[in-house]
């Protein structure tokens, strides 16, 4: 038998024994809670504008009978309406604990967790924010 050949090219990175993915010591808890804590002050402003801006696009287009664009408009309207729905019941409360334990010292238990539930419906938000627009762009093309 031969000895197995060297790979070319990169390399994966070895990881070291004992390391600790950043969520789970106090530097890392501080900069995920914080981060939480900044966006939960700033988005709250596009989410509004957001949604408010959907709804008078949808209510112009019917007003002026262009009905494809008003029906795109009020689809990217509750596309973001459920955005809003997973985001108070899922991402809310988890972004509420992780905030305060950061901004109390604090590394929760259970901060795996909570950033595992956050992470689980990232995509899925990230994806309905994308169709959302997508509707808004089409219903401007429509008009």
């Amino acid at each position: 038998m031969t000895a197995p050949r060297p790979r070319r090219g990169r390399q994966p990175p070895r990881i070291p024994a004992g390391y600790r993915p950043p969520w789970n010591c106090p530097i890392g808890q501080q900069v995920v809670g914080r981060g939480h804590a900044y966006g939960d002050r700033r988005l709250p402003v596009a989410g509004i504008v957001g949604v408010a801006g959907s709804a008078v696009a949808a209510v112009l287009a019917f007003l002026q009978h262009a009905w494809a664009s008003g029906v795109a408009a009020t689809l990217a309207l509750v596309l973001l309406l459920a955005w809003l729905g997973i985001f108070a019941r899922i991402s809310a409360p988890i972004n509420k604990r992780l905030s305060a334990a950061a901004y109390a010292g604090d590394v929760p238990r259970d901060a795996r967790a909570l950033q595992e539930r956050w992470d689980s419906v990232i995509v899925l938000r990230a994806v309905i924010q994308g169709l959302a627009l997508t509707l808004l762009c089409v219903s401007l093309a429509l008009r």
